[in-house]
C-alpha cells in the first residue's frame, strides 16, 4: 500500500481523530501513552521516526572479547568470515553508513528537548563490530547459523552487544589517567552480565600503568563486582566466566584472569553481601531498571506490558532510590554513571535532575563530569547543554539509551 492508503486504514480504525498521538499508536502499533510522551518531548517527526525504527530488525552488532582474542578489530573480522563464514565490518570503518542528521530533524530536536544533548551519529567504541548476514531467498537478512553456535563465540571472543550499549560502558571512562592503575570497578545492575564483561573487556584493553605486587615486579590489579538483586541473574554471570576467560575458584567464588601485568578478578554479590562490604569503588555503573523504550525492536511484546503509571511514576521514583544507593559505594574521586535504555525523560533526565537536587548528592560531593572531544562523544551532538548528559536516539546502527555521568569529590 502507498502512504495515503495507509493512512486511510489508519483513520477508519481512529475515526476522524486527526490526532497525530492516536494516529502514531495505531500506525506503529505503541501504547497511547508512550506515543504521547515522546511527541511532546521529541516532537512529530523526530517520533515518527523513532516509531519507524522499533518496528524494524535491528543490527547484529558485537563487541571483541579483548581477554580472549588479543588482534585487532579487523583481524576479527577477517576471523569470523575465514572461519564462520560470517561478513563483519568494525564500526569505526562504515564509512559510507547514512548521515543520521537526514534522519532526524535537527531544528525540531533543538527546539524540543531545550538545554538536553541527544546524539544522532553514533559514537565508535573499540572493539565495536557490525555483521553484516546474507539476504535468503525470502529477501531477509539472516545468518547461515546461529550466533550462539559460532566457533569465535564459543571461544569467548565476542559478545552480542548493541552499539549503544557499548558506549555506556565506554562513559565510565576506564581508559582515562585516573584509571591506569589498580581500580575497583562496581556494575550495580549487573543483569546477565553483558556490561560486567564489556568492563572487565575494557579493562584489559586499556593502557595499564603497572605497579609492584605480589603477582610479578610490575602488574596492577583490577577487581569487578557485579550485583544484582535477582539470584538467577548472577548465577548465569556464572556461567559464562569460563568462555569470557576467568577461572572461578569455587571455594571462594571469585574468579580471576592474569595476563601479561595485570590480574583482574570478577565476583558477584547479592544485596545482603554488598550492604555488608565498606568497599569503595573507582568506578559504578547503574544500568537502571526502565521501560526499555529505547529497544523496544529487541523486546516487541514489552510495549503491551508497559502501563502509564509504572512508566511515569513508579520506575522514576524506584531509578532514583537505586542511584542513590549506588552513590555510598563511589569513593572519593570516582565515577558514578546512570544509565537506563529508555528515550523518556521521566527516566532520564528527570531522575538525574532529582538525584542533583538530594542529599545524597550534595553531601557526597557529587559534581557532573561533562563529556568532551576526546571521550569520543562530541561529534553529532544536536545542543551543547547539560554535557554530562547524552541522549542516544535509536538508528539503524543502535538502539536508543540514555547515559549521565557525575565524579564525587
Amino acid at each position: 500500500k502507498d502512504s495515503k492508503q495507509q493512512l486511510e486504514s489508519i483513520q477508519t480504525l481512529v475515526g476522524s481523530s486527526d490526532e497525530p498521538a492516536l494516529i502514531l499508536a495505531v500506525e506503529h502499533s505503541i501504547p497511547l501513552f508512550l506515543a504521547s510522551s515522546l511527541l511532546s518531548q521529541y516532537g512529530y517527526d523526530t517520533t515518527k521516526q523513532i516509531c519507524s525504527l522499533i518496528n524494524e530488525p535491528g543490527p547484529i552488532t558485537i563487541r571483541k572479547n579483548a581477554i580472549q582474542f588479543k588482534g585487532t578489530d579487523d583481524e576479527l573480522c577477517k576471523w569470523l568470515l575465514e572461519n564462520d563464514g560470517v561478513e563483519a565490518l568494525p564500526m569505526k570503518n562504515i564509512r559510507n553508513r547514512p548521515n543520521l542528521n537526514a534522519c532526524y530533524d535537527l531544528d525540531e530536536l533543538k527546539r524540543c528537548k531545550g538545554n538536553g544533548r541527544v546524539m544522532v551519529e553514533l559514537t565508535s567504541p573499540a572493539g565495536c563490530i557490525c555483521i553484516n548476514p546474507p539476504i535468503d531467498g525470502k529477501g531477509r537478512k539472516k545468518l547461515p547459523k546461529s550466533i550462539w553456535s559460532m566457533s569465535s563465540y564459543q571461544k569467548g571472543f565476542f559478545e552480542v552487544q548493541d552499539a549503544g550499549s557499548q558506549c555506556i560502558v565506554a562513559a565510565l571512562g576506564l581508559d582515562h589517567p585516573s584509571m591506569s592503575g589498580s581500580i575497583r570497578i562496581l556494575d550495580y545492575c549487573a543483569g546477565n552480565g553483558g556490561k560486567t564483561f564489556a568492563i572487565s573487556s575494557a579493562v584489559f584493553g586499556r593502557k595499564i600503568d603497572s605497579e609492584s605486587g605480589e603477582y610479578g615486579d610490575t602488574t596492577a590489579v583490577a577487581n569487578i563486582v557485579s550485583h544484582d538483586v535477582v539470584d538467577e541473574r548472577l548465577r548465569q554471570i556464572k556461567g559464562s566466566l569460563s568462555r569470557v576467560g576467568f577461572d572461578l575458584d569455587k571455594a571462594t567464588s571469585i574468579a580471576e584472569c592474569i595476563q601479561d601485568n595485570l590480574k583482574c578478578t570478577l565476583q558477584t554479590a547479592d544485596l545482603a553481601e554488598l550492604s555488608d562490604s565498606d568497599t569503595l569503588f573507582d568506578a559504578v555503573l547503574v544500568d537502571a531498571p526502565c521501560s526499555s523504550s529505547g529497544v523496544l525492536r529487541r523486546r516487541p511484546s514489552q510495549r503491551w506490558l508497559m502501563s502509564k503509571e509504572d512508566t511515569l511514576q513508579s520506575l522514576p521514583n524506584l531509578q532514583l532510590e537505586i542511584i542513590q544507593k549506588a552513590a555510598a559505594f563511589v569513593k572519593e574521586g570516582g565515577v558514578l554513571v546512570y544509565a537506563t535504555c529508555s528515550l523518556l525523560e521521566e527516566e532520564n533526565e528527570d531522575v538525574a535532575r532529582s538525584f542533583e537536587k538530594s542529599e545524597v548528592f550534595r553531601n557526597g560531593g557529587f559534581g557532573p563530569w561533562p563529556f568532551s572531544g576526546g571521550d569520543g562523544f562530541s561529534e553529532g551532538d544536536t545542543y551543547r547543554g547539560r554535557d554530562h548528559e547524552i541522549t542516544l536516539l535509536p538508528s539503524q546502527w543502535n538502539d536508543g539509551f540514555f547515559f549521565a555521568r557525575y565524579k564525587r569529590g
